[in-house]
């Protein structure tokens, strides 16, 4: 039988490595923080004028903040959240890159003597 040479002999390991080495030399990694409370559209549509303090709170919860109004009776309910995603992506000793998303927003229902009178979102 004939005698390869070395460097032919040593190729199929050298392919092989090659097939693995991209993915110890590329990395990536996703995160996300979320605060507050979000409330969804389906829920945000159920609310209407006339409908009771305690049914609000039941349907979305405690508000993260009750601010009270000139008028006598009156309050502002607000649920705020806010959500970060950060993304990063590395190739070794090459490249690196961060992209981060940012996105909050608030619910707010206004109360006169306890019953909805308004509610909007930021």
């Amino acid at each position: 039988m004939r005698n390869l040479p070395q460097n032919l002999t040593l190729f199929p390991a050298g392919l092989v490595l090659l097939l693995f080495l991209p993915a110890c030399l590329i990395g990536s990694k996703s995160s996300t923080d979320s605060t507050g409370v979000h409330i969804a559209e389906s829920t945000f549509s159920q609310m209407q004028a006339g409908q009771s303090a305690r049914f609000v709170q039941d349907l979305l919860g405690e508000p993260t903040q009750i601010i009270e109004t000139d008028n006598e009776g009156g309050e502002i309910w607000k649920w705020a959240f806010s959500e970060t995603s950060v993304n990063k992506v590395s190739i070794f000793l090459v490249l690196g890159t961060e992209t981060s998303d940012n996105s909050e927003g608030a619910v707010f229902v206004e109360f006169q003597d306890g019953k909805v009178v308004n509610t909007w979102r930021e």
